[in-house]
């Protein structure tokens, strides 16, 4: 009986994050600029520090972040991510753009067999909850996780490497305008993914008011 070796997959994630001093501005109600800017920076944190330790597992063969702000890049770098900047010849290109440029590099220098785009606003994200998700990875396969509206993209995992060249719609009603384009694509296997862990992103007052007490804590201090 013949042996066969299982190799894990080689699964990049690209992690897009808005300049620390624009973000969470519908929080605004509750918490100052500076505050914000803090929780946006723990958010981050906690994003990079369980991408590090599931990398460390082997889970997954690289993280990159992609934005327009030199702090959250300089972090992304100290976590042992890669970084791309928001831009191209020198002029910002917003973030879908950004991730469309990103991915494709990615695909060219590492031939991987499938991306994650990650965003880095889900407190309740952990190594078990992003393993789980991650096993679902199969050929030809999108795997996509949305806000607890229904209205965000949380999570979106794409393989193989043929399906990065994708034109993302990160922001205002993503998911829906994902699976239209994925649709239009001629993809059927779609997997939407309800998980409780990836729908808790942070947007609004009332998903701080849901917010673990950890969580409050750091955006007062």
């Amino acid at each position: 009986m013949q042996n066969t070796l299982y190799t894990k997959p080689n699964i990049q994630v690209l992690v897009p994050v808005k300049p620390f001093s624009k973000g969470k501005s519908r929080i605004a109600p509750l918490l100052d600029l500076n505050h914000r800017t803090i929780l946006a920076r723990h958010l981050l944190l906690h994003t990079l520090s369980v991408l590090k330790d599931i990398s460390a597992l082997g889970f997954i063969s690289g993280y990159n972040v992609v934005s327009a702000d030199q702090e959250a890049l300089r972090m992304g770098r100290f976590y042992g991510a890669t970084s791309f900047e928001e831009s191209s010849d020198g002029q910002e290109i917003g973030l879908n753009a950004a991730l469309e440029l990103a991915a494709r590099q990615i695909s060219n220098n590492t031939h991987c067999d499938a991306l994650l785009i990650l965003l880095a606003d889900l407190p309740l994200l952990d190594i078990g909850v992003l393993h789980n998700f991650l096993l679902l990875q199969d050929t030809p396969f999108v795997a996509i996780a949305p806000d607890r509206l229904h209205k965000g993209t949380n999570a979106l995992l794409l393989a193989p490497s043929e399906l990065l060249d994708f034109s993302y719609s990160f922001g205002e009603n993503s998911f829906a305008l994902h699976l239209r384009k994925f649709h239009s694509c001629g993809l059927k296997n779609i997997r939407q993914c309800h998980i409780p862990e990836l729908a808790y992103d942070l947007d609004t007052p009332e998903d701080f008011a849901r917010l673990p007490q950890k969580w409050q804590t750091i955006s007062v201090f």
